[in-house]
């Protein structure tokens, strides 16, 4: 859009600044002070310090929104930063809407746009609700009654739209530039209504925008400074939702529709619903097809919240290892909100289950989840203003960690994988870590030690023969070895005890209250002076919160208090036993007890945990005071490292096979996340150097350091992009004046990296295309491909790359949208969108299409596991005594079923590798 091309103007309540004065001069634009009805009846009503005092003004434009965001843009290198701009018309010919939308304002309509500024991302989508609620508060400044909001951004009176928002940003400079447009009928009754119907006195446009403002500009400046929770009651006050039906579709094909109640809004600004059952979902338009006031209520799909496939999946696996308590808990968890629910709160809610279950039952529960790692806690601490009303000053929460659960799926291949690289012993103390889920060595050493023997025995047939105490030592310090080992590789990982330390002051980083356990009092030689009993807190669940820094306590049960906290309470216990040393003063010596007592940080590798011995009584090193579970990133991170490996070697060949496991070696210590997008940079020059890649590149090469080259080029440029190139070559001293110089080079060859990402996102294409062409065909998988590679293509394209007559293309592109495995898109050439001046392409929006793969896999492994539960409990008897079998018929019998179970036990690992590239690769 053109600015020399309309006929602005600049009109000022006060002095614009000189770069934005000398702009407008440039640009042709009339500056001038005052200007018609905004001089008379909006500035002389203005009592804002910025907004809406500078506005653009034309008696005629296409659009506001785009004027204002073409001015914003050309403003940017010269304006100040407190330089607000409001663009304003009478007259508005193609306004824009949601999405593609396209309207024009009638006569008496008020359209203007305005900028804001705003440095959290985070809090953007609530500001199109803070707009619409100051949209009301103006109209009811003027006598209006009946105004409400419509979700997400429009603003009706009995049943008729008033008025519409619309919210763009832009980022810049650390700054979300936010251009905001409204549409107001002021003085139009038709074809809606307006608000001029609605009051006794009258209001012009320009009064209208003057009261906006003035109501705006102190709503917006406490949004900045509080967040949208001051303005959240108003707004569900003034809104037309509380408790409404609608209709909940989720984004899948074949997906059946479901009833839920809408209850408000969810931290990220989607709405919040609750199902008849109690589940909860975070709901988003579809697009503008939803309509709240229909019969059928409003269609919408649910997004980043539990699915009902794989909350069936991870109650039905609770169940099978945990019983039907822990499974009631898990369905009380599952209806809990971001933060999870108090104790309190569980036992509320556990009463209406359907199924009676005990406090002690759900106390029993939610220790087991917490010892298998599937229960997070969290400490939520109360005000200083209002801690004093309460009993404790903090509250725990209990949230399920859904992820953890269905990790449970997985263990077959972590043993495997642990028993590849650590050997048998890596096996027995992987399966004792998953089984346990959280273990301390000199508890489990005996029964590990045990383990391996008849492992051994087995493996040579040997059943007899009795394990002495010689080889029980040896194996135990076999495993010792070894455990040390997976713990400097992080396949073991140590456990930080529950951190419910609170910051004082605001300084987030000082200060913290020190959360302690009451333990039985010994008798001493001189006697304690008491506390005052202001000085402690006592608590429900057994804790005291203590002001000052010494600990004493009084001991609960040990079964009620989690492991973590028992081993802080053990190393006080054993540091109160040991003598100070006679070279520090009393009070050094406190401090450093204090200091001692805490757990090392996990994974610290320069400390053995494992040393028996030490030559000080430092507690935190010793064996019995660390806590180890299996590390889940670097199994995880290790399974993906080999896909790549094998993607590559399907790909290229065996070279490149050894060239990306020997980079992604190097890389393994590195690498922090479990789905780090590409591994740590390495040179070729180093990359030659390694033994494995020196012995898979053939002798007979007359030059092998080019042929490497050759290779890491080739990589390179394959179409999935499996190698980058992330810097060139560099000259390196060293080598020249060497004898092989002349032959290799002086440089480094170039510096590359595995590119992950791009061989996960080539993988997940091959399934797509994997199970689209099993379902739909060939047919339906070549055009799948070919709109995934042209990324947008119309009909006519679709089928002459895909070699496909065109009623075939256009029946097997409505079956696969039919399904919501693709999307089309309307171009219009035209503003009244004639549909013979329109583009309808196709394309593939494959966040939602993993989505919907992700679901199947979910409902498929519930129902194989739940086959092959009901296979095994059929024949359960017969498996109990296997090795009592003696006729053919019974041992034909019992070889069909272990084949049965093997094919399950094979599809529902294949299935669990679908869904590890999905979700966590």
């Amino acid at each position: 859009m053109t600015l020399r091309m309309m006929s602005l103007s600049l009109v000022n309540n006060k002095s614009p600044p000189a770069a934005i004065a000398s702009w407008a001069a440039e640009k042709g634009i009339e500056n001038v002070k005052a200007a018609g009805e905004l001089s008379s009846h909006c500035f002389p009503n203005l009592t804002t310090r910025e907004l809406g005092q500078h506005v653009l003004f034309a008696d005629t434009l296409p659009s506001t929104q785009t004027l204002l965001q073409a001015t914003t843009l050309e403003l940017r290198p010269i304006a100040p930063e407190n330089f607000r701009l409001v663009c304003w018309t009478p007259h508005q010919s193609t306004g824009k809407g949601r999405g593609s939308n396209t309207w024009v304002a009638p006569e008496g309509c008020l359209t203007f746009s305005y900028q804001s500024f705003f440095t959290d991302g985070q809090s953007l989508p609530f500001v199109q609700y803070l707009v619409s609620l100051a949209i009301v508060r103006t109209t009811q400044h003027f006598g209006a009654q009946r105004v409400a909001i419509k979700w997400p951004n429009d603003i009706y009176v009995d049943g008729k739209k008033i008025a519409g928002v619309l919210c763009q940003s832009e980022y810049f400079q650390g700054r979300f530039c936010l251009t905001t447009g409204i549409g107001i009928n002021i003085n139009n009754p038709e074809p809606t209504t307006c608000l001029n119907k609605l009051i006794e006195k009258h209001v012009s446009r320009e009064e209208f925008l003057a009261a906006f403002c003035n109501i705006y500009e102190p709503m917006e400046e406490q949004f900045i400074r509080d967040g949208f929770e001051p303005f959240v009651k108003d707004y569900t006050d003034h809104w037309l939702h509380t408790n409404q039906l609608v209709k909940v579709q989720g984004d899948r094909p074949g997906e059946p529709e479901m009833s839920a109640t809408i209850q408000g809004l969810t931290s990220t600004g989607c709405l919040l619903a609750h199902s008849e059952s109690g589940q909860r979902y975070e709901l988003y338009p579809d697009g503008n097809s939803f309509d709240f006031f229909s019969a059928r209520g409003a269609e919408f799909t649910i997004m980043g919240l539990l699915s009902q496939s794989k909350r069936s999946l991870v109650l039905h696996v609770l169940h099978e290892h945990f019983g039907e308590h822990v499974e009631c808990l898990a369905r009380v968890l599952m209806k809990a909100d971001e933060g999870g629910y108090t104790l309190r709160e569980i036992l509320l809610h556990a009463a209406n289950l359907s199924k009676v279950i005990t406090p002690q039952q759900l106390k029993a529960g939610l220790l087991k989840l917490l010892q298998h790692n599937m229960l997070d806690i969290k400490s939520h601490w109360h005000a200083e203003e209002s801690a004093k009303r309460h009993k404790q000053p903090y509250l725990l929460r209990y949230e399920l960690n859904h992820d953890e659960v269905l990790r449970r799926l997985r263990f077959a291949r972590y043993i495997e994988l642990a028993e590849n690289i650590f050997g048998e012993e890596g096996a027995i103390i992987m399966e004792e870590l998953l089984i346990c889920g959280r273990l301390r060595i000199d508890q489990s050493i005996e029964t590990m030690a045990l383990n391996l023997a008849q492992t051994r025995r087995a493996a040579t047939g040997n059943h007899d023969t009795e394990v002495d105490s010689d080889e029980m030592n040896s194996l135990k310090a076999s495993l010792r070895i070894t455990f040390l080992e997976m713990a400097k590789n992080r396949y073991i990982v140590r456990v930080h005890p529950l951190d419910l330390n609170h910051k004082k002051t605001e300084d987030v980083f000082a200060g913290e209250a020190q959360v302690v356990l009451d333990k039985p009092s010994t008798k001493t030689k001189t006697t304690a002076t008491p506390k005052s009993k202001k000085d402690n807190v006592e608590l429900d669940d057994g804790f005291s919160i203590r002001r000052g820094t010494k600990r004493k306590a009084r001991a609960a049960p040990v079964d009620t208090v989690p492991i973590e906290i028992q081993l802080m309470m053990q190393a006080e216990e054993a540091e109160s036993a040991s003598p100070p040393p006679e070279t520090t003063s009393t009070s050094t010596t406190g401090r450093r007890r204090r200091k001692e007592a805490k757990l090392p940080s996990v994974g610290a590798a320069t400390i053995s945990p494992l040393t028996t011995s030490t030559d000080n009584d430092d507690i935190s090193i010793k064996e019995e005071n660390a806590i180890w579970r299996a590390g889940i990133t670097q199994l995880t991170r290790e399974l993906r490292h080999r896909a790549c490996i094998k993607f590559a070697k399907e790909s290229v060949n065996d070279v490149a096979e050894i060239i990306v496991s020997a980079m992604l070696a190097a890389s393994s210590p590195h690498e922090r996340g479990e789905a780090e997008p590409t591994s740590f940079p390495m040179s070729a020059r180093d990359l030659f150097k390694l033994p494995a890649v020196d012995a898979v590149i053939p002798s007979t090469s007359r030059d092998r350091w080019k042929l490497l080259l050759n290779y890491l080029t080739a990589m390179c440029q394959h179409p999935s992009g499996m190698l980058t190139k992330v810097a060139p070559e560099v000259f390196d001293k060293t080598l020249s004046s060497s004898k092989s110089s002349n032959s290799q080079g002086t440089g480094d060859g170039g510096t590359y990296a595995v590119h992950m990402q791009n061989i996960i996102k080539t993988l997940e294409r091959k399934t797509v295309h994997a199970f689209v062409q099993d379902t739909y065909g060939t047919a339906s998988a070549r055009i799948l491909r070919v709109i995934y590679e042209q990324r947008q293509a119309e009909e006519k394209t679709i089928g002459e790359l895909a070699l496909l007559p065109a009623s075939e293309t256009r029946s097997r592109l409505f079956e696969l949208y039919k399904n919501k495995l693709i999307l089309m898109q309307e171009i219009p050439k035209r503003a009244d969108y004639n549909p013979q001046y329109t583009l309808y392409t196709w394309t593939v929006n494959h966040k939602a299409l993993v989505g919907r793969l992700i679901e199947k896999i979910e409902i498929s492994l519930l129902r194989l596991r739940t086959r092959r539960h009901k296979e095994a409990e059929d024949h359960k008897e017969l498996i109990a005594r296997s090795d009592q079998l003696v006729e053919q018929h019974d041992l034909d019998r019992f070889d069909r079923v272990c084949r049965s179970l093997d094919r399950f036990d094979r599809m529902i690992l294949q299935l669990d590798r679908m869904l590890m590239l999905f979700c966590h690769f």
